[in-house]
């Protein structure tokens, strides 16, 4: 016997849902009724597919009902451009004229058309008049405007600017003698592969197409070794300080009579020093050989 075939679950889902069919119960009893006999394990495939489709979204669960879910509109796209500013509200009893409407106006065709002027009539004698009365406007020039002058105080005269550009040859002028040639190639050229060699090394500076001389930094004061000594306080008033001590050994002074000669301990018994303690270093104490006699007793 051949097995009937059933639509899908989530059709027949569907169309109970359509049929005001939202309930689990509702659901089963409609597909029941449209399709006949339902299928072994029907009650176990309906509560995995309602669950699976209230998982994807597609169905909504509320209050033990199962919906569809309306699909949200899409946002609404933004206009090209800026958006347009907030208008002011108008003050009480202000009414705008109509707008302009865009675009050049049309002709009427019911209006008399204008007679055209002669040549060089009036019409074209008023233009050229108004145009040579009128003087045209100054030209903006490029750049930053330059800035105001200060007036110079009275009796000042500025000397007279040099003109740009290369000053014009005198024609009557006599010829200028040629300068010799230097060997190994020309003047300007070793005077400027000098002058850039002097300038690397550090010996003169150049600033506004201009050499100078480096002024020599003074060389730092050398630290002295050890501390630095403190701060002295300022003495009181009246308060005189012996001279320091002079440094090293004194000199011996030829006319003080010879001092006497220390005695030497006898017995060759080491000298004391003024504690009391011997000085030198102490003598090692070696240890004497046991004799064999006294190891046999």
């Amino acid at each position: 016997m051949a097995t009937k075939e059933f639509p899908p679950y989530p059709q027949m889902i569907l169309e109970a849902i359509d049929s005001l069919k939202i309930d689990k119960a509702s659901i089963s009893k409609y597909m029941e009724t449209k399709y006949g006999e339902m299928p072994q394990g029907h009650s176990d495939q309906l509560t995995t597919h309602l669950t699976k489709m209230t998982a994807s979204g597609e169905l909504v669960f509320v209050y033990n009902n199962y919906l569809r879910r309306i699909p949200e509109p899409p946002p609404a796209k933004r206009p090209r451009g800026r958006p347009p500013k907030a208008k002011e509200p108008l003050p009480p009893g202000a009414v705008l004229l109509a707008p302009r409407p865009r675009g050049r106006p049309r002709k009427n065709p019911s209006a008399p058309k204008k007679p055209k002027p002669s040549e060089g009539g009036h019409s074209d004698q008023m233009t050229t008049l108004r145009w040579i009365s009128e003087p045209a406007p100054a030209k903006r020039g490029r750049g930053r405007p330059p800035k105001a002058k200060e007036p110079l105080p009275p009796g000042l005269v500025l000397p007279a600017s040099r003109p740009r550009g290369r000053p014009r040859k005198d024609p009557n002028a006599p010829p200028a003698p040629k300068k010799p040639k230097l060997s190994g190639g020309g003047h300007s050229d070793q005077l400027t592969t000098h002058l850039a060699k002097i300038t690397g090394t550090g010996e003169l500076v150049f600033v506004n197409n201009n050499h100078f001389r480096r002024i020599s930094e003074p060389a730092l004061a050398k630290r002295r070794r050890g501390r630095p000594p403190k701060a002295k306080e300022p003495l009181p008033p009246g308060v005189v300080l012996p001279a320091p001590r002079p440094r090293g050994r004194p000199q011996k002074d030829p006319n003080a009579p010879p001092a006497p000669k220390k005695s030497k301990p006898s017995g060759g018994a080491p000298s004391v020093s003024k504690t009391g303690r011997p000085r030198g270093r102490p003598r090692k104490v070696r240890p004497q050989p046991v004799q064999n006699a006294a190891i046999e007793a």
